[in-house]
């Protein structure tokens, strides 16, 4: 019976080459320990992330958490085009790892610069909403053309309703 040190098939009386124990934990509060952590919830929520380690999801989002993205942001461009249009999902996932990077290259541009996440765009949008003046004014418009629709002999959209 050999012994562990003994060698391998290979290599018979050879020492055996010292196994590689992986990379070290990642110490907690720094920056690797916050990528793993968000993966580990982007792996909660997404299936097909499930089928990777832990370190490897890690890696494929490391540029959008970087750039400020949550996972939140994720799951929305896992599952959304940058335009809002939702992707389908009609076949089973092959390799996760591809799926992963193909669904976010979207969010990516041709120099490889990460796009505005989800929620970046809405403050955007929210923050170029209209005044509350702006809002009054077009809501006096609308009034105004409700209130001529209504005198010009048409129904109104209420009275038809009620």
């Amino acid at each position: 019976m050999r012994t562990p040190n003994e060698g391998s098939l290979r290599s018979p009386g050879e020492k055996q080459a010292p196994k590689r124990g992986g990379r070290a934990p990642a110490r907690a509060g720094t920056a690797r320990d916050g990528r793993c952590e968000a993966a580990r919830a982007l792996q909660q929520r997404v299936w097909a992330a499930r089928r990777l380690s832990t370190v490897q999801v890690a890696a494929l989002v490391r540029v959008f958490l970087a750039a400020g993205w949550s996972v939140s942001d994720l799951v929305y461009a896992l599952d959304h085009a940058p335009d809002g249009a939702a992707h389908w999902h009609t076949a089973p996932v092959h390799s996760p790892a591809g799926w992963l990077a193909s669904r976010l290259g979207w969010w990516t541009d041709a120099q490889g610069a990460v796009r505005p996440s989800h929620t970046a765009q809405l403050a955007a949008a929210a923050g170029s909403a209209a005044t509350p003046a702006q809002r009054r004014e077009h809501l006096a418009a609308i009034r105004a053309t409700l209130a001529e629709r209504a005198s010009g002999g048409r129904v109104a959209p209420a009275a038809a309703a009620g």
